[in-house]
């Protein structure tokens, strides 16, 4: 069991008999997670050393993003459950209070992930401002407080673009951090799109990359990209990806009115790959998981993203995501489902900030797996 990231914590509680015996596990399921992991801990050693030497200036750079996506999305996590009062602050503050503020009162932090993503973060928001005010009410030292963050008090659902103690708002940041400057600086870093809110763009800064549809002729690259993601994989947790057999592969690509295959290419180089079903009665469908809660004939399924290792952390997953619900729309889908390992904690990050919703935990191919559907 690992109910600590992805929204669905709540599937740990099953009954009010059980509750505080499910407490304790989740306690000591989460700390394992947020020890274990490597991302997590990449960052905490950071602004835990930041945090100590208060004269010293933080050494988080933009390769740091993801990680500090990581550690925030494993607290955001926590709501769910502390708004279903399945969870208390005072339960969780010893634990895990100094880590939770140690990184949001952190400068660049706020400045590189928090601030310029902080759509994908409301429920981070919602529970800093409860957290908040159990420390404050409870008389308890919070770290770097003079770098504490404001709520908004006029809506519900986020951080205020202004945060105490601080001359700057997030909008003089962004204009300070121009996309040109930006762009300069880091030639992998993600277009904004200012057509809308939505911080990736479908271009990305001097890269010739291409995203199109997969055929028969790509079927030696895609088999050759899966060989490499598990490899890689393998050296991790091997239980987070499942394979597609080649014949599987193969009859992805030849039948494009059934399966659409995406992939995401720089300069002719496959870097990522997506598998989306279309058949409702095809074997790795997951039509019959949601029956309970939408119409199983209008479901896409998403049955593998890939990115290759030297590839990851460049916003490719969220991008070919966002390329194949226009094919499932185009096919008549109203909801697209995708499941992934509750232990694939980038992945899973990814598609919640996608906007998915937890509909249950299941056992595909004899493998934990969460579904997660959205609707297009």
């Amino acid at each position: 069991m690992l109910a600590t990231v992805g929204g669905f914590l709540g599937l740990i509680f099953q009954s009010s008999r059980t509750k505080r015996i499910e407490e304790y596990k989740f306690l000591i399921e989460a700390e394992k997670f947020f020890s274990d992991n490597e991302k997590i801990q990449s960052i905490h050693k950071k602004v835990i050393s930041i945090d100590k030497n208060t004269n010293q200036r933080t050494d988080i750079d933009d390769e740091d993003i993801e990680c500090i996506s990581a550690y925030a999305t494993f607290f955001e996590t926590f709501y769910p459950l502390v708004k279903r009062r399945l969870l208390k602050i005072r339960e969780i503050d010893d634990q895990f209070g100094y880590r939770f503020f140690v990184l949001l009162h952190n400068k660049d932090a706020q400045d590189k992930e928090i601030f310029p993503d902080k759509d994908s973060y409301r429920n981070l928001a919602r529970l800093y401002e409860k957290w908040y005010n159990h420390r404050k009410k409870a008389k308890k030292v919070i770290p770097s407080d003079e770098n504490r963050l404001f709520i908004n008090k006029n809506k519900n659902d986020g951080i205020k673009n202004t945060f105490a103690g601080r001359k700057h708002s997030i909008r003089q940041y962004a204009e300070k951090n121009s996309e040109a400057k930006i762009m300069a600086q880091d030639e992998k870093r993600l277009y904004v799109n200012k057509s809308n809110k939505d911080s990736i763009k479908d271009t990305f800064a001097n890269r010739n990359n291409n995203v199109r549809k997969c055929d028969a002729k790509d079927s030696e690259a895609i088999i050759k990209a899966q060989r490499e993601v598990f490899d890689w994989i393998r050296t991790e947790d091997s239980d987070i990806f499942i394979g597609t057999d080649d014949n599987v592969i193969d009859e992805y690509l030849t039948d494009p009115s059934s399966f659409i295959t995406l992939g995401l290419f720089e300069k002719d180089v496959l870097c990522a790959y997506l598998f989306l079903i279309l058949k409702p009665d095809h074997d790795e469908s997951l039509n019959d998981y949601l029956a309970d809660v939408v119409d199983s004939n209008k479901v896409a399924t998403l049955d593998t993203i890939a990115v290759l290792p030297k590839y990851r952390g460049q916003g490719y997953q969220r991008l070919l995501m966002r390329e194949s619900y226009k094919y499932a729309m185009e096919k008549g889908c109203d909801v697209i489902a995708t499941g992934t390992s509750p232990y694939n904690f980038t992945s899973l990050s990814n598609i919640v900030k996608e906007k998915f919703i937890t509909h249950k935990k299941v056992k595909l191919h004899g493998k934990d797996r969460v579904v997660l559907y959205k609707e297009l």
